[in-house]
């Protein structure tokens, strides 16, 4: 095996085995590796989604990416919660990809993909990456975050790709979180992808990074069914919420 293969499949059972975040330090002790290369490793696994990052007490532990992957697995030992069972209705009730986006620094990953269900439709690629201020994941997830922190990620993207054709306003954003916090989601099209998206921010976990859930279509498909979707879309979510909570409080009484 690959040694730095080998070194990532070790640190993920590591934090299953201790159950908490940890240091680098104390990662590199428990292995014995140089700490240069583990803190690059640990690094990696950040800007990929697998790790997420305290800066205030510069603990790394797993993302929700990593509790996601072996979820289609087997449901007899790995058990499907409120937020997989949504996307598994959204999909089946709309036919359309339904995915699961968080925060990586400035990007919106993608973590969890339900595929269309319909020929000919777009197939996402788990992990790909967009810019926050555009893409429609992106957008739910600045709107989560006060004006002034996500007009920092505006102009940090904007000056990632100083050339590109789509970079955006920081009035133009600040008017679309404004509407997304108003009405509890975004219909995003980008011109760039042809592509429409449905997106709403969820609320994640304690110390998970910020999560939005999209569905998405071709631009054509998207428009023509554009009530059907938003209103089957805002019925999941709500009913998510509502399913969320109850977990929640079962969890509490335990």
């Amino acid at each position: 095996m690959v040694k730095s293969a080998g070194r990532v499949l070790q640190i993920l059972e590591f934090f299953d085995d201790i159950r908490r975040p940890a240091t680098l330090s104390e990662v590199a002790h428990a292995f014995g590796f140089p700490q240069s290369s583990t803190s690059q490793l640990l690094r990696s696994m950040h800007s990929e989604g697998y790790l997420q990052f305290d800066r205030e007490t510069r603990r790394y532990g797993p993302s929700m990416r990593v509790s996601l992957l072996g979820s289609w697995c087997d449901d007899r030992f790995v058990g499907e919660g409120a937020m997989l069972r949504m996307m598994k209705r959204l999909n089946e009730r709309t036919g359309r990809a339904v995915f699961l986006a968080c925060q990586v620094m400035s990007r919106a990953k993608y973590i969890h993909v339900y595929q269309s269900l319909i020929p000919e439709r777009p197939h996402l690629t788990l992990g790909t990456s967009r810019p926050l201020s555009t893409s429609g994941a992106g957008i739910a997830l600045l709107s989560t975050m006060d004006d002034s922190e996500a007009t920092r990620f505006v102009l940090r993207n904007n000056a990632d790709r100083p050339d590109a054709v789509d970079t955006a306003s920081v009035r133009g954003v600040l008017a679309m979180l404004a509407q997304v916090r108003r009405d509890g989601y975004v219909c995003f099209f980008d011109p760039i992808l042809s592509g429409g998206v449905l997106a709403a921010p969820l609320r994640p976990r304690p110390g998970q990074p910020r999560i939005a859930i999209c569905l998405g279509d071709h631009m054509e498909h998207m428009t023509r069914d554009r009530e059907f979707l938003t209103e089957t879309f805002l019925e999941e979510v709500s009913r998510h919420h509502s399913e969320q909570a109850l977990e929640d409080s079962k969890a509490a009484v335990d």
